[in-house]
């Protein structure tokens, strides 16, 4: 049994690292995609911790579950590292968005006003 939950766990890890890779800083990821992908990895933490509730205690006795719940236990500190980064990144592409926006408002003004004018 614990077998099958290491092997479990073990998959979810391997997922849990990818995801955090495409978050990295520097990895080209679109602003839409790191989105999704917060959202994809917010829903394999919430499985994944449903599942953890289901896994009796003393089946971290087995060693290989042990290793298993230790790695998800880190990639868990690397991530609460690495998501105030993904924050900074996701509210400068905010303002920026919202640079952007304001400019096209007022060029749409101007361009408005200068047909009457014309």
């Amino acid at each position: 049994m614990s077998s099958t939950f290491s092997d479990n766990l073990h998959l979810i890890n391997g997922r849990v690292r990818e995801m955090m890779f495409r978050l990295q800083p520097g990895q080209a990821t679109h602003e839409i995609s790191a989105c999704r992908e917060l959202e994809n990895l917010l829903a394999e933490l919430t499985r994944t911790a449903a599942w953890l509730r289901h896994v009796a205690p003393d089946a971290l006795e087995d060693v290989d579950l042990a290793q298993e719940v230790s790695d998800y236990r880190q990639s868990l500190e690397q991530l609460q590292i690495l998501l105030p980064t993904i924050q900074r990144q996701l509210l400068a592409t905010k303002i920026r968005l919202e640079a952007a926006g304001n400019h096209v408002t007022a060029a749409r003004a101007w361009a408005c006003a200068s047909q009457g004018t014309l």
